[in-house]
């Protein structure tokens, strides 16, 4: 899912197995999946949602697709001297 447009606030929020997920789509992408429940937080402004549907594999939120999750699984790089 993705969204766009004109407008403050509207985290993607998804109730997955690890919890609660609040997620910024705002011109970025970000995988979950939408059989567990899920809402857009309140905002201002005018708002588009682009959302394209894969039944599988089976999880919440794809924390690697986001850039909240992208530093929790990130691997260190070796530093050489």
């Amino acid at each position: 899912a993705t969204a766009m447009g004109n407008y403050t606030g509207g985290r993607l929020r998804v109730y997955g197995q690890d919890g609660v997920v609040d997620v910024d789509t705002k011109n970025r992408w970000c995988r979950f999946d939408g059989r567990f429940k899920h809402e857009v937080l309140p905002f201002t402004g005018t708002r588009y949602s682009v959302i394209y549907y894969q039944l599988e594999p089976a999880f919440s939120v794809d924390m690697t697709t986001t850039v909240e999750g992208a530093a929790k699984h990130s691997k260190p790089t070796k530093q050489t001297k």
